[in-house]
């Protein structure tokens, strides 16, 4: 799903079908979506045009004009890596020691090009990604992440039996939200606790997180 929050019980057309009618039986243009991702995004489609999002929508009754060619301004998760446009703002601590609390809201990535910019801006509006009930979810998430991987890091350092750090491990890679997971990993450099978890698991930057 797109927000990793609800049920994902719609079936999403990437490219909106009434724009794309030829797509609209085409499997690689299919993702499982929840409502209230699916709702607001409906037939929103934008392509890339002079460093900017154009966006088309086709309104009930209009003919089938579609848009012109170019790059999609919506980030497609089948076809890419939503992290390589997409951060979360985590907080951390400043170089000066200042702590800096997080907003867990999605943002574009530092230093992205400026399209790659309006892209993951489009994509975060399309969607609402950055909706309330998201960004507290992903924060109860970081929560619960932390501390599962501390549990995992006492029981190994504890010397529990390889079974019981297994069920640990799988355990956490099932819990919702695991880009939450995946950016803890990404940006422990800014989160001292964090870091020092990783360093006593370091197996754990390795283990397949598949959102």
């Amino acid at each position: 799903t797109y927000c990793e929050d609800s049920l994902a019980d719609e079936v999403e057309h990437i490219a909106p079908k009434t724009l794309f009618p030829e797509h609209a039986f085409d499997w690689r243009n299919y993702l499982y979506a929840c409502g209230p991702c699916n709702g607001p995004k409906s037939n929103r489609y934008g392509v890339v045009a002079g460093g900017q999002i154009v966006e088309f929508v086709r309104r009930r009754g209009e003919p089938v004009l579609p848009p012109p060619n170019g790059m999609s301004g919506f980030v497609d998760p089948r076809r890419e890596d939503p992290l390589n446009l997409f951060e979360l703002d985590m907080g951390g601590v400043t170089p000066n020691n200042e702590q800096i609390e997080g907003t867990f809201e999605l943002l574009p990535v530092d230093n992205l090009m400026p399209v790659a910019v309006a892209r993951a801006r489009f994509t975060i509006d399309v969607l609402g990604l950055n909706r309330e009930v998201i960004r507290v979810a992903r924060a109860n998430a970081f929560g619960g992440f932390r501390a599962r991987l501390r549990e995992y890091v006492e029981r190994k350092e504890g010397v529990e039996p390889q079974a019981t750090l297994a069920r640990l491990k799988s355990d956490l890679l099932s819990t919702p939200h695991l880009t939450v997971f995946a950016e803890m990993r990404r940006q422990r450099h800014l989160l001292p606790e964090i870091r020092s978890l990783f360093n006593r698991a370091p197996e754990a930057l390795e283990w397949p997180v598949v959102r």
